[in-house]
């Protein structure tokens, strides 16, 4: 598929045919003879175009003769200042390189020909055109695809593009669009993929050139079917083909009939399939296209009964050609496919074959050590492990790929050396695997979007896995395993959040007009991608995917314009050492920490990594399985004060049993502890731990706890403490409802007005202003997403608190849900129990919030006329009442240091890795908050007024926020069972 990239107008492979002319040769070699050898002067251009010139003489007769010549001349590890100091020498070495990065390229010897390509871009940075650089940037593209880096070939048709737009070359700009569409489908982003082939197409149509229209109408059908949106890929591939016969293009049309059949197989038709490739099968007979048919017998062989019978036709012909590489993927298919069935004995004999003909051919891009590499991983299937060893061993002998593929190599081959004993040797392998993960996060952070990020950290996040599955099961192997444990999550943990915040400081910090503005249009976008998520739905997922793509690509300018002034790199440098600095006597820091086990890595364990002041070094413990966790928390069913009353107990029978699986194996390294910081992580980020008990008390009676999203953040602690002219802005008493008398009563069993919230609000607001905190008020219809915003619209306008207490709501990922079989509409529960009045979702939803993909959008709190949204079938999202944590996410909250929630259910979201929740929790953070009080589940209205009024009377008494949530804890603690105050949680 790849080789779709490679369109008609590539002068990759476009050479002039000299032809072999002897009395030319002759006499060339006659006058370089007479030439000095290279010695850093000028008579060295003479020599260089003497020898390019024979080369080009072998030029299509023999290339390895005239590659030959060209690399006698073709210098590479010349400097910038030796290009500056004379570059008539460099222009005629760049013409030597050039052919060297060209042929090699042709002759799938990919990693040699970005070598020579970066060279000769190192040449034409320093005296070339803006059209040769742009040209490399594609060629290097091209490349990077080829050796399966996709984020760094992204990077070069990226740049190629900018370059063409500003030299306005239309053909060549399509060019470069359709292949960071082509990335980006293969890295799975297909709504972005569809939006570069979409803006390709509307190039082409002006050229008037049709085949190119057809060819990206076509790769929008595979987006389309990759996504799974199998009846729009159909209609895209039969627009492709009719394309294809408006020109008569049977080329074109066959490949449209083979992806037709392979739908129709996605769908179970493969009869259908079948037909498809067997009209696609005469069409390149008719052309007397010998690819296209011996592809047809591949393909019909994978459906058919009988699929050797094919396949020795395709390959009879591959003979024929003496395509001896067609054939090795042929062999390489067989071998997959065995090797998908379980049969690693016949995956093997075929791979054996593959392996023969690279031996006898030789290799091509790399081709040998890929195949070595696939070829371990089915020895080790089998449980030959010194024969996976070898062949591991060997793939990384020969010294070719990127290096994230030495990373997967290293990290299999400490696999196999594992398995068989050999620890020490294991591990060497899984820290050269992590080294080159950490080099690749720390080179891609600098100019990545943060969705980029995300999907890159998925690819890398095994190595770290691995090293965590090995200290939990092996903590007395190393002295120094645990400490670079404890300090990869330092850096894992919300590593995509810190950076978001780190660009962001840079942006509100710096006085460069060009960071200012570039992040002033990404500002722009988001907001208009927040309003549209309520717009109709027949314009707007074209819409959202437009400025998604926009807001995406700035983003990624803004990282790179501020990536020097954020100091990304200061995000890999923090280590447990310095975390333990920061602890006084008496104190402790925790990093909870998931990895998975099993052949299949589909275990998920828990661990603990616990040092004190007095450290030497971090104890890893090990704790549990998900599956055990899951089991105790299914075992209670009901609504939430009947589900948490019995997970958590009460306080005449405290529940023990979450204690003994989560906190009861810590318990032997707290001895003297009296103040615990700890870092949840995946599940854990939903569990109470102050509500935790051993049976007799809680953990809040034994230990001052507290949350924090890392305990990194004890490094560079920013204390808030009520100090100097405050401001507060507190929310309550909100009406939900519209003015029309007649909608209201339709609105009966929505979000209800909630009466405690308006004395939480007066009351709250009597204790600030006595203490002299300048406070605005916020309720019934005056508490608008409008007015919420304004706060934040200004610099330095934002109020120091901010208080709100209204329905907060999360619902699950719709997916999930229909995986589990429940009602989308029926989440939660019952909005109430007895006369206890709740601030949560009462069930009723849309589609806008509950059935929506992001995240973000299914989080978020109630404000004035928010019940609108359940009587407008569309609407703008950015002031119909609901304040989502999209919309949170885009503030600049910098200045206030403390939000509290007083809401149901703020502190959920989907749970990402090791980036935590994402909902309010992340949304606040992105926006710059410090603390953040939420809640884990619905809550009582009275008792919650309580929990309030106590903080912020101990709060202005205290002036710290952490010692006035734990003793407002303590005190409530006292009065009421956990489900009363155990679902507020503090998080910094």
């Amino acid at each position: 598929m790849k080789k779709l990239i490679l369109l008609s107008t590539l002068a990759l492979c476009l050479f002039t045919s000299y032809g072999q002319d002897y009395h030319k040769i002759d006499s060339l070699k006659q006058i370089l003879n007479t030439l000095p050898e290279l010695n850093g002067t000028d008579a060295d251009t003479t020599r260089i175009m003497v020898c390019i010139n024979i080369g080009l003489q072998y030029d299509g007769s023999k290339p390895d003769s005239a590659l030959w010549w060209h690399s006698l001349v073709a210098d590479t590890s010349f400097s910038k200042s030796d290009i500056r100091k004379n570059t008539e020498w460099a222009k005629k070495n760049a013409l030597a390189v050039r052919y060297i990065a060209n042929m090699s390229f042709r002759f799938y010897n990919y990693a040699m020909a970005k070598a020579y390509f970066l060279a000769l871009l190192k040449i034409r940075e320093e005296c070339g055109t803006k059209t040769q650089i742009s040209t490399i940037h594609y060629s290097l593209g091209n490349c990077e695809l080829y050796l399966d880096d996709l984020f760094s070939a992204y990077s070069h048709f990226e740049m190629s593009l900018k370059l063409k737009e500003e030299l306005n070359e239309k053909q060549a700009t399509a060019n470069c669009l359709y292949g960071l569409g082509f990335v980006k489908q293969l890295m799975g982003d297909y709504p972005l993929a569809i939006d570069y082939f979409n803006r390709s197409i509307k190039i082409n149509e002006e050229l008037g050139d049709t085949s190119q229209v057809a060819g990206c109408t076509l790769m929008i059908g595979v987006c389309y079917k990759n996504d799974d949106e199998i009846s729009t890929a159909l209609t895209f591939y039969e627009k492709a083909m009719i394309l294809y016969e408006k020109i008569k293009s049977t080329g074109g049309i066959s490949i449209c009939l083979t992806n037709l059949a392979s739908v129709a197989c996605e769908l179970g038709n493969d009869s259908t399939g079948i037909a498809y490739y067997k009209r696609a099968l005469k069409l390149f007979e008719a052309n007397e296209d010998s690819n296209g048919i011996a592809s047809c017998y591949v393909n019909i062989g994978n459906l058919s009964a009988n699929p050797e019978y094919y396949y020795e036709k395709a390959i009879s012909i591959f003979e024929k050609a003496g395509d001896s590489q067609s054939i090795f993927s042929i062999e390489c298919l067989r071998a997959g496919t065995a090797k998908e069935k379980g049969n690693y004995q016949l995956a093997e004999k075929h791979y054996e074959k593959a392996k023969k003909i690279v031996d006898e051919v030789g290799d091509w891009g790399g081709t040998n050590a890929g195949l070595l590499s696939t070829m371990g991983t089915v020895a080790y299937k089998q449980g030959n492990y010194q024969k996976a060893i070898e062949y591991y061993e060997k793939s990384i002998s020969e010294g070719i790929g990127t290096r994230s593929d030495f990373a997967s190599k290293y990290r299999h081959l400490a696999d196999v050396y594992l398995r068989v004993g050999m620890k020490e040797k294991a591990l060497s392998f899984y820290l050269k695997s992590q080294n080159l993960n950490m080099l690749l996060i720390r080179d891609y952070f600098t100019f990545l979007s943060e969705k980029e990020k995300e999907q890159f950290i998925t690819q890398t996040k095994l190595s770290y896995n691995c090293l965590h599955a090995y200290n939990a099961t092996y903590p007395y192997e190393s002295d120094s395993l645990t400490g670079i444990c404890y300090n990869n999550e330092l850096m894992m943990k919300s590593i995509l959040l810190r950076s978001t915040l780190s660009v962001l400081d840079a942006v509100y910090y710096s006085e460069d007009t060009v960071i200012k503005k570039s992040f002033l249009l990404l500002k722009q976008y988001r907001n208009k991608i927040s309003s549209l998520q309520g717009s109709r739905e027949s314009t707007r997922d074209s819409l959202l995917t437009d400025l998604e793509y926009k807001a995406n690509e700035q983003e990624s300018k803004l990282v790179k314009l501020s990536s020097e002034f954020a100091n990304i790199q200061n995000l890999f440098n923090y280590k447990w050492e310095d975390v333990r600095k920061n602890l006084k006597p008496g104190e402790a820091a925790i990093e909870f920490v998931s990895f998975t086990q099993g052949d299949n890595n589909d275990t998920t364990v828990y661990a603990a990594l616990l040092i004190t002041s007095e450290s030497k070094k971090p104890v890893s413990i090990k704790l549990f399985e998900d599956s055990q966790l899951q089991k105790i928390i299914a075992i209670y069913k009901g609504d939430d004060y009947q589900k948490i009353s019995k997970l958590y107990g009460t306080n005449q029978n405290i529940n023990n049993e979450l204690y003994r699986l989560i906190w009861q194996p810590l318990e032997q390294h707290l001895t003297g502890i009296k103040n615990v910081y700890f870092a949840p992580v995946g599940v854990l980020n939903k569990i109470s731990f102050s509500a935790l008990g051993d049976g007799k008390q809680l953990l809040c009676d034994k230990y001052n706890l507290q949350q924090v999203s890392s305990t990194g953040k004890l490094i560079n602690q920013e204390p808030f403490s009520l100090q100097g002219n405050l401001t507060a802005a507190v929310f309550g008493g909100i009406d939900f409802n519209l003015d029309s008398a007649a909608e209201t009563q339709n609105l009966a069993s929505l979000w209800q007005y909630l009466p405690g919230t308006l004395s939480e609000k007066e009351s709250i607001q009597k204790q600030l202003q006595k203490k002299k905190v300048v406070v605005t008020g916020f309720a019934g219809k005056e508490a608008t997403e409008p007015a919420f915003k304004s706060m934040y619209a200004d610099k330095g306008a934002s109020p120091d608190i901010l208080h709100i207490s209204t329905h907060g709501f999360f619902y699950p990922d719709p997916e999930q849900v229909k995986k589990e079989k429940t009602d989308a509409i029926e989440r939660g529960g019952t909005a109430e129990t007895g006369d206890v009045a709740f601030r949560g979702a009462t069930g009723c939803a849309t589609w806008q919030f509950v059935n929506n993909k992001n995240p973000m959008m299914r989080s978020g709190i109630a404000l004035a006329g928010a019940n609108r949204v359940w009587t407008q079938e569309w609407g703008r999202t950015d002031d119909e009442g609901v304040l989502t944590a999209l919309e949170v996410s885009h503030l600049n909250m910098k200045n206030t240091d403390l939000v509290v929630l007083s809401a149901c259910e703020t502190g959920l979201g989907d749970i990402k890795g090791s980036e935590g929740v994402y909902g309010l929790q992340r949304a606040f953070k992105m926006a710059g908050v410090k603390y953040i009080i939420m809640s884990l589940w619905q809550v009582p209205d009275k008792e919650t007024q309580e929990f309030m009024t106590a903080f912020y009377s101990k709060l202005l008494k205290i002036k710290n926020v952490r010692t006035a949530f734990v003793e407002t804890q303590k005190e409530m603690r006292g009065k009421y069972d956990p489900y009363f105050w155990g679902a507020f949680v503090l998080v910094e």
